[in-house]
């Protein structure tokens, strides 16, 4: 099994070559782009010095069919780090890709930028690629126009009457003028309305004329760079940047002229533009709104407030008396509208599958579930409508959850799976990461039974739906480090050596193994051909017998068992450390946290990233970060149910008794990290300690002493103090054994697979 599924999971020959032709344009549009850009500043700048390196699984030989390439960027002659915040290299490559017919979209929110990207986006993708890029291209313009100086602005008492200024004589006094002059700002534009010129044209055809040239190089079959969704693109743009007019009816205020003329120095956009009031005043209207000189109007509404000017005193009239005015409501004021149940208009169908939804994200009590559990048991046996109508009815006694529901927003920007091409991530300065791809491939050539098994799990992990950081599960990395964990730490004898540790690390004393690289030793064994030579002559370890198969059978035994294999709840998994476990409390890993990560660059702002330890793996470098902190409590339930699940299998394999295929693929999975009906409700305090049942008093204002007061002291009385409450994912578990009305709740429980879940992941890392 494991040959074979090892030969559908590795990347091709031909695949790889394609992928490094891909890298080979994108490093030569880098380098004219940044040259062009850098050469303005300083004519000695080297392009040639301009690097698109590769880090990840295509670099350490762990790559799977249609993995994504990871490139860094590397500008050591930059004046400005690139991934500096003041650089203008990001958005400026973004424009060069997207003018080249690809898909790039910039992400400025991750630690270091990022520059997404795609080789033959869709018509409709490209179409938003590039609306996105037009729209910030607004906003920066919008940013860096000068704001306008009123005082300076107004004309003298002679000028008053004269024909309006045009905008070179506005331009030769100083005054800005409100008319884009259509040259392009910093980071560039995708439309430029002045005509190019003839250098900008041989610019441009030059870029065109290399990426040709290297796809005819590179690849047998070169993808055209004339897209022909460039015409529905010019399409888009041209309807962004066109102007709008204003609907009839609306009255030709300025903004800032009104917001001076309020006596609250307040007035909202829209009530200016669409205001009753002010339409009855007719002199302000003719005098001030219609006048033809904008300086004129300026003048006019800064008039006197003590009543020299009549004009100015209308106006202000008019738009305090618009404060008062009632808006429209649909409803009553200070009353909202009764929200209709859905348990009344949705199908049987989708209440069901919002209600399982509802409890598996922590709603509703053990009580409120049993009325849900009836509802759906009656559903599913379809035989007695009357008892469905009966048992619907129940759900409006239910509090009102269904009405917070929000379906998963539409990511329109994301990249589909397939059918783009190649697509890649480009980093800004991720030099640590090409350091860590560097070690991972030297454990892969160190022995010929590394890659299989990586290869092996990383398929698994992607058919059972386990292997998504993003959906709050594990990435493909931290499936690596757990094999490489178990090779180096838990076989007897070491399949490999710790690179980071071995004695051979610490001879070698190169410039590159010895620096502290953003203040994290990065020293390990990294000389290739010595540590290939070493694998020939049987030199890294004594076990040479032991197949993929057994080694395998070993590794999913160890993180499935309880006794003897990993501790889930208290352990550490570190590559670097001698024995390859440290505890949480060691390294203070035992509650999640919010922490801001250091600044990549000088005057970057750190980064503020929620670090979870329901799963704990240490990078090897950088120590502080946990590798599966986007591991939620469900995403861990799930990722040990496969590898208890997977463990099952292989054990009843061997006893020749087959009934699940360890492969087969499973159902798609949601989005662990969203909440479709928001945050999950808070435990009430008291929740997790016994209640005591009330103690004697002398006196009681509402009975004599020694008598409940009330009748929940009386259930208490009668049937003892109720047995206490703990938080769970699937909400509030009663303990049973303290109570044996909590048994009998607890058979109605287990009937449904969500109360089995959750009842089954309370024994789950109990210490989180």
């Amino acid at each position: 099994m494991a040959q074979e599924k090892v030969a559908k999971a590795a990347i091709s020959a031909e695949e790889e070559q394609v992928k490094e032709a891909m890298r080979q344009i994108l490093e030569h549009v880098c380098q004219e782009t940044i040259s062009e850009y850098e050469i303005a500043k300083e004519p000695l700048f080297d392009g040639s010095s301009v690097s698109l390196k590769c880090f990840g699984s295509l670099r350490t030989g762990f790559a799977t069919r249609s993995s994504d390439m990871d490139l860094a960027l590397e500008s050591p002659m930059s004046k400005t780090d690139t991934a500096s915040p003041e650089s203008e290299v990001p958005r400026l490559l973004e424009k060069a890709l997207l003018d080249l017919g690809y898909g790039a979209r910039l992400l400025t929110r991750t630690r270091v930028p990022i520059i997404r990207f795609c080789e033959k986006p869709t018509p409709a993708l490209a179409a938003r690629l590039r609306e996105e890029r037009l729209k910030w291209e607004k906003e920066r313009d919008a940013r860096s126009k000068p704001k306008e100086k009123l005082s300076s602005q107004i004309p003298k008492a002679e000028a008053i009457g004269k024909k309006p200024k045009s905008v070179n004589e506005m331009q030769a006094q100083g005054i800005p003028s409100t008319i884009n002059s259509g040259t392009d700002n910093v980071g560039g534009n995708l439309k430029n309305t002045t005509p190019k010129s003839s250098s900008q044209n041989t610019q441009a055809k030059r870029r065109s004329e290399i990426n040709v040239i290297m796809r005819d190089k590179f690849v047998n079959n070169p993808p055209k760079l004339n897209d022909p969704v460039e015409d529905v693109r010019a399409e888009g743009r041209n309807s962004l940047l066109e102007g709008q007019q204003r609907p009839s009816g609306e009255i030709a205020v300025p903004i800032k002229s009104a917001l001076l003329c309020s006596p609250c120095g307040t007035v909202e956009a829209s009530h200016v533009l669409k205001n009753p009031v002010t339409e009855g005043s007719a002199i302000a209207q003719d005098t001030i709104t219609n006048h033809e000189d904008p300086l004129e109007r300026e003048r006019l509404s800064l008039s006197d407030n003590s009543g020299k000017s009549s004009v100015g005193q209308n106006f202000q009239t008019s738009a305090s008396k618009e404060q008062t005015i009632p808006v429209a409501r649909e409803s009553p004021v200070g009353s909202e509208p009764p929200k209709v149940r859905l348990e009344t208009t949705l199908p049987d169908e989708e209440l069901v599958r919002l209600y399982r939804l509802a409890m598996k994200e922590g709603w509703f009590e053990p009580k409120e579930r049993e009325i849900i559990f009836r509802f759906i048991e009656a559903f599913d046996s379809k035989t007695d409508h009357y008892q469905l109508d009966e048992r619907r009815s129940q759900l409006l006694s239910l509090p009102d959850v269904l009405n917070r529901y929000r379906p998963p927003p539409e990511h329109l920007l994301d990249f589909p799976k397939d059918g783009v091409g190649v697509q890649c991530d480009i980093n800004f300065s991720n030099r640590l990461a090409l350091h860590n791809s560097h070690m991972l491939r030297c454990y892969n050539l160190s022995d010929p039974r590394v890659r299989p098994m990586v290869l092996f799990v990383k398929a698994w992990a992607k058919r059972r739906k386990i292997n998504s950081a993003y959906h709050g599960t594990l990435s493909s990395y931290g499936y690596v480090l757990m094999v490489l964990h178990y090779l180096v730490n838990v076989t007897k004898p070491p399949i490999c050596l710790n690179l980071q540790t071995t004695e051979m690390a610490q001879r070698d004393t190169s410039v590159e193994n010895t620096m502290i690289l953003d203040g994290y030793n990065v020293r390990f064994w990294r000389d290739e051909k010595e540590i290939q030579q070493w694998a020939r002559n049987s030199r890294i370890t004594a076990d040479h017998y032991s197949s993929v198969g057994s080694l395998l059978r070993g590794f999913f035994h160890y993180f499935a068992v309880v006794a003897g294999g990993f501790s889930w709840g208290t352990d550490v998994l570190s590559l670097r450390t001698p024995g390859g476990i440290v505890s949480k409390q060691q390294k203070d890993w035992v509650a999640a946290k919010t922490v801001v990560l250091d600044p990549v660059v000088d005057g970057q702002k750190g980064q503020e990233i929620r670090q979870r330890y329901l799963f704990a793996i240490e990078d090897p470098f950088e120590t502080h970060h946990n590798v599966a902190r986007t591991v939620v409590h469900n995403g861990i339930v799930a990722i040990r149910d496969e590898f208890r699940r997977a463990h099952r299998l292989i054990q009843e394999a061997g006893n020749g008794i087959f009934t699940e295929d360890l492969f087969e693929e499973a159902a798609a999975k949601d989005d662990l990290n969203y909440r479709h009906f928001g945050p999950r409700p808070r435990p009430h305090p008291d929740t997790n300690v016994a209640r005591q049942a009330p103690k004697p008093k002398d006196h009681d204002e509402k009975g004599p002493p020694n008598r409940p007061s009330n009748s929940k002291n009386q259930n208490e009385a009668k049937h003892g103090p109720k047995a206490p409450m703990k938080w769970t994912s699937g909400g509030f578990l009663r303990t049973i054994k303290e109570s044996p009305q909590g048994m009998q709740n607890a058979k109605h429980a287990v009937k449904s697979p969500e109360a089995s879940a959750a009842m089954r992941t309370e024994q789950t890392d109990s210490s989180q």
